[in-house]
């Protein structure tokens, strides 16, 4: 979309009242787009905006409780945290689509430009309830359509549902009205200046090379010389790019010379420095060395390194952290709903101080993590699965098994919509629809000299830790404990646990949801068993239910 200077004024962005369908976005109904075009066409403009949503972001979200954390990355990714700031700081407004699966449950959060979006209704405290989307609301577009497609404010019952947040200061409308507007002539005027630069350089307006020559007296003559030079130096396509002049005859020799643009550099720089000034004090930077790229330069400090160390802590306290607040604030309904708490930005300097302090507490650090590796694995919530039954011997199938335990419960579960298949996340190859297989560490054998892999692995059991099996054949890719290996090899955990002469087995444990999940299950065909996209069987996971101390050799490598 071009960018028409002067194209807005402040009764133009106030908003209109409402049409047939929806409320416009300024007179012409684009304004989003026009904030837009400002930040693709602008290189200042777009440098702070940029430099500013990487600043607030930081490392991403995190949070206190590492197994919520999982959660929270999963939701919000870092790449997706980025486009929800930007997005905020371009428009001063955030749009969130909300999907969910049949049962109710958050299963996407994503950002969608708030330019597809216009206000349909509001409620009765002027919030807006109901939305229409449209790829394009430019009627002139090839992809503009009539229709609408309405969408409703967040809740918890519809498939999709839009969060919406907006800002319009001193502006009568309901939608985002950002601060930097103040710049907008500053913006626009840079735009401008590259714009006029860009087509006079590709039109021929700004030659490159003069060349003088002593004139043959007759002006045709002299006419059809000057195309033909610039045919020789430059080709026929730049013809006008270097321009010939004459001089009387005298038989002195053809000069070349570069135009004199002397004072003219300098108005194109102040008029750069110009916009590049009204763009930074419209977003509040203290200092142009905080922004990468940038000309204008500071004034008033000793050296530009307390200069900065001062700008350095403005900005935080003026504009990151009140960012990151309003952010938070904003997603805070998702959080709730996802039981996540005590979310955060996370810095740079938070993780090296935390990699700092674990290398100088544990000088195994690299042997840590990598033990670690196995807790990332999906932790049961207590309040939504509950354990229904373990096994040691492998002696029927998951669907023989899980079909014995459902019958006490048939009348419950019995009605299934067709298309719940899986459980949305799909977290492991052993799951289908509301039935988990997990393994947890145990132990059959215990002793005092337990190993250290095995000991940490009893106290996370003990913290009701359990694992997919694809986190323990990750684990064994990675090398966990495979000091305890045939000459020192990664080996199968699944399969020998902690190594020769290890007490502990994996217990096989089925999960199901919990009946209160029955109020969101409609109506479908009957379900008699619950088939398995991958049968647990085979010599693996008979061996992973014994303890290395019970195979042959005590679990060690064949000679």
């Amino acid at each position: 979309m071009k960018v028409q200077l002067s194209r807005y004024k402040t009764n133009a962005i106030q908003g209109q009242r409402k049409s047939n369908t929806f409320f416009p976005n300024a007179y012409d109904n684009l304004f989003s787009n026009y904030l837009n075009s400002l930040y693709n066409n602008s290189p200042t403009h777009q440098c702070i905006i940029d430099d500013i949503a990487q600043q607030i972001v930081g490392m991403g979200l995190t949070c206190a409780n590492k197994e919520d954390e999982v959660k929270l990355v999963e939701f919000f990714k870092k790449k997706s945290v980025l486009g929800m700031t930007s997005a905020l700081l371009i428009q001063e407004s955030l749009s969130l689509e909300i999907r969910r699966n049949p049962l109710k449950e958050i299963k996407a959060v994503e950002n969608i430009n708030v330019s597809h979006f216009r206000v349909t209704l509001l409620d009765d405290e002027d919030c807006p309830k109901q939305f229409s989307y449209k790829a394009d609301w430019n009627p002139k577009s090839s992809i503009y359509s009539y229709k609408n497609n309405y969408i409703n404010s967040y809740n918890s019952e519809d498939e999709k549902s839009i969060l919406y947040y907006y800002d319009s200061g001193t502006f009568n409308t309901p939608y985002g009205r950002p601060k930097y507007l103040s710049a907008a002539d500053a913006i626009e005027l840079e735009i401008a200046i590259y714009m006029m630069h860009s087509h006079g350089a590709q039109n021929g307006m700004f030659p490159s090379m003069i060349i003088s020559k002593e004139t043959s007296g007759n002006d045709e003559q002299d006419k059809a010389d000057a195309i033909e030079t610039q045919a020789q130096t430059m080709g026929a396509s730049n013809a006008g790019k270097v321009i010939s002049t004459y001089y009387r005859q005298g038989g002195n020799a053809p000069t070349f010379s570069t135009p004199n643009l002397t004072g003219l550099d300098k108005i194109y720089e102040n008029q750069y420095e110009t916009a590049e000034i009204g763009i930074l004090k419209a977003h509040r930077i203290p200092s142009a060395n905080l922004i990468s790229g940038l000309n204008s330069k500071g004034a008033g400090f000793t050296s530009e390194t307390e200069e900065l160390a001062y700008a350095t802590e403005r900005m935080r306290v003026k504009i990151i952290e009140p960012r990151r607040a309003q952010l938070l604030d904003i997603l805070k309904p998702i959080f709730a709903e996802l039981e996540i708490e005590d979310v955060s930005f996370r810095d740079v300097e938070d993780i090296k101080i935390e990699v700092e302090t674990q290398l100088s507490a544990n000088k195994d650090f690299d042997d840590q993590k990598m033990l670690d590796a196995l807790e990332v694995g999906e932790v049961i919530n207590a309040e939504e699965w509950e354990l229904v039954d373990v096994r040691e011997e492998n002696q029927e199938s998951t669907e023989e098994w899980a079909k014995s335990l459902i019958k006490p419960v048939q009348t419950s579960l019995q009605k299934l919509a067709e298309f719940v298949t899986s459980r949305p996340n799909k977290e492991s190859d052993l799951d289908k629809d509301y039935y988990k297989i997990r393994y947890s560490y145990q132990e059959k054998y215990s002793s005092a000299k337990s190993r250290r892999f095995c000991t940490q692995m009893m106290g996370r059991t003990g913290r009701g830790v359990v694992y997919r099996k694809e986190d323990i054949d990750k684990a064994s890719e990675d090398g966990v404990n495979n000091q305890f290996g045939h000459n020192g090899q990664n080996y199968s955990l699944f399969r020998f646990k902690g190594g020769v002469q290890c007490g502990h087995y994996w217990q096989e444990e089925l999960y199901r949801m919990k009946s209160k999940t029955e109020l969101y299950i409609s109506r479908g065909k009957e379900v008699d068993n619950i088939p398995s996209k991958k049968k647990p069987k085979g010599t693996e996971y008979r061996q992973a239910k014994k303890a290395p101390k019970d195979m042959p050799r005590n679990g060690a490598y064949p000679k």
